[in-house]
């Protein structure tokens, strides 16, 4: 049996369609020499790569969620790393998250409401992570700023408490960083792959 190769490749995993998540092919030439050499055990290799890379995206959504909620926030990414699933095909191995709106926080672009007149954008702690029809809010209601804003809140006395902010449409730049990088899937992937043929040579 050769030396088990990296799995390294200028591209190293490709999306796939989801209508509620991101799923990740990870497939590379690299990766593909790497299994031969592991022969009759490749099946177990892609397991056992599955099983880290599943673990890696756990723990970068984790890390995500403290970081950009450490005020609580809508627990986004704790609901992402949570949902993160894995699959072994012949065609490589997927990993993924079925969060809904990560697919959309990865690739970018135009949100606009799909029902509602106006997307409702949180502005106050207490509105993450909520619908504006949460009756935990009390009773909401829109004016608009002298600048002609749209703002949806309630009264506390004299005074007005904005929660939600109300737009028509909203562009989100791409955010590469919301998945593990293509560094870090190959860190993970490669010992993974070093300690299956490690164990057949001892099984040998």
């Amino acid at each position: 049996m050769g030396s088990c190769c990296y799995p390294a490749s200028r591209k190293v995993y490709s999306y796939n369609s989801m209508s509620n998540g991101v799923s990740v092919k990870i497939r590379s030439k690299g990766l593909e020499r790497a299994l031969r050499a592991l022969g009759d055990f490749a099946e177990m290799g892609k397991e056992a790569g599955a099983i880290r890379l599943n673990q890696l995206f756990r723990d970068h959504f984790a890390a995500l969620h403290n970081e950009r909620h450490r005020d609580g926030g809508s627990g986004f990414y704790a609901k992402a790393s949570d949902s993160v699933f894995h699959r072994v095909t012949r065609e490589g191995i997927y990993v993924g998250t079925k969060q809904q709106g990560l697919r959309q926080r990865l690739k970018g672009g135009e949100i606009r409401p799909r029902k509602a007149k106006a997307l409702t954008i949180p502005i106050h702690p207490d509105a993450y992570g909520k619908r504006a029809s949460d009756s935990s809010l009390g009773d909401l209601f829109m004016i608009r700023s002298q600048s002609g804003v749209a703002l949806l809140g309630r009264s506390d006395g004299d005074q007005f408490i904005p929660y939600y902010l109300l737009l028509k449409s909203v562009n989100q730049d791409a955010d590469p960083s919301v998945i593990p990088s293509e560094a870090d899937i190959m860190n993970t992937l490669t010992p993974a792959l070093r300690d299956t043929l490690n164990i057949i040579k001892r099984r040998n």
